[in-house]
């Protein structure tokens, strides 16, 4: 038993010391080059804790965790530890309720008011033009959220499919229609289509005792450690906590275009509606659950999240078969991103 162990061990051992990125200029970046990067850069942007997977040519090349859940008391990060995966609980959420549009279950462009009608909003009459392809693609004229409204109720900003904004209640909206359509909650709905069958056995829609000893701790520009958000309910919009380690198995699924037919996969990651030069920075448009940019590397499909104290990023190439995902634990995390998507995939 023990000499097993110990080959185990050396066998492991020898996979991580072999680790390497391949950018997309064909240079190679050691695991080692790649480690000392992330630290330098952490430290530089004051991020305590970063969980990474990068994918080359359709294979999981590098998957490491780093710093401190708490940078206080700790302990050290690890592939069990749970991140707040903000806005890139969307994506995942998309490509479950894919299933439904598979399924002949619902259709992208009905008025979702046919199959659930909604109080919150019926004092409106446009929310009837509401689409699930206009929730997906951001263009259902919903805000962000209601509580940033004076009167914290929800409202309607302009006529729904005239143009793009971003809002997190457009997929609140979607979720409570999922559970009317096939009596499942969205947490239990995205565990049997998504999480079981791509063993992602450290992801959640809805808090559990489980993730108390799991989670880390959000921190503030300053530093400073901050109260963990334990959500309530289930939030398909900003709700779900996992990691690189679980979530590039989802983004593998994505690229693969595994269980979702041809033609929905195609919705998907068709440019839906063109964004404001404003967003210029992150995408060009947006399909449904998905951003899309045409980069100086190529094309890519990619979304990013913030919660507070916590900021993520994924980015899937089709093309190349490659991807990169990283969730951190601080609310300047997505300021290191372009330095590490530079030395990832760029090879700058």
């Amino acid at each position: 038993m023990k000499k097993k162990w110990l080959l185990f061990l050396f066998i492991a051992w020898t996979i991580a010391a072999k680790a390497q990125v391949t950018t997309v200029k064909g240079s190679v970046v050691s695991g080692k080059e790649l480690d000392s990067f992330i630290t330098i850069k952490m430290q530089q942007y004051h991020v305590p804790g970063l969980s990474i997977a990068v994918v080359n040519n359709d294979r999981i090349v590098y998957d490491k965790s780093f710093g401190w859940k708490d940078k206080i008391d700790g302990p050290r990060v690890d592939s069990n530890s749970l991140f707040e995966a903000a806005s890139l609980s969307k994506p995942v959420f998309a490509y479950a309720f894919a299933r439904l549009i598979d399924r002949g279950i619902i259709a992208l462009d009905t008025p979702l008011y046919k199959y659930m009608e909604y109080p919150d909003i019926s004092h409106d009459v446009r929310y009837k033009l509401i689409t699930a392809r206009m929730v997906m693609s951001h263009t259902s004229g919903f805000p962000n959220w209601r509580w940033n409204n004076k009167d914290g109720k929800l409202d309607i900003k302009f006529t729904p499919g005239e143009r793009f904004s971003y809002s997190g209640e457009g997929y609140e909206y979607l979720g409570k229609i999922l559970k009317k359509l096939t009596g499942m909650n969205a947490e239990a709905f995205i565990r049997q289509e998504i999480f079981i069958p791509l063993n992602m056995t450290n992801s959640y829609f809805k808090w559990t005792s489980i993730e108390d000893s799991l989670t880390t701790i959000g921190h503030d520009t300053a530093y400073v450690s901050q109260k963990k958000w334990k959500p309530e309910g289930v939030s398909v919009a900003s709700g779900l906590h996992t990691n690189a380690h679980d979530y590039v198995k989802f983004v593998k699924a994505v690229m693969d275009k595994k269980d979702v037919s041809r033609i929905t996969w195609t919705e998907l990651m068709k440019p839906q509606v063109i964004l404001p030069a404003r967003y210029s920075s992150f995408a060009d448009a947006w399909g449904l659950g998905f951003g899309l940019k045409q980069t100086p590397e190529g094309p890519v499909i990619n979304h990013f999240g913030v919660n507070d104290y916590f900021e993520c990023y994924m980015e899937i190439s089709e093309d190349r078969k490659d991807a990169i995902v990283v969730f951190t634990n601080s609310e300047k995390g997505l300021k290191m991103m372009p330095e590490l998507r530079d030395k990832i995939v760029a090879g700058k």
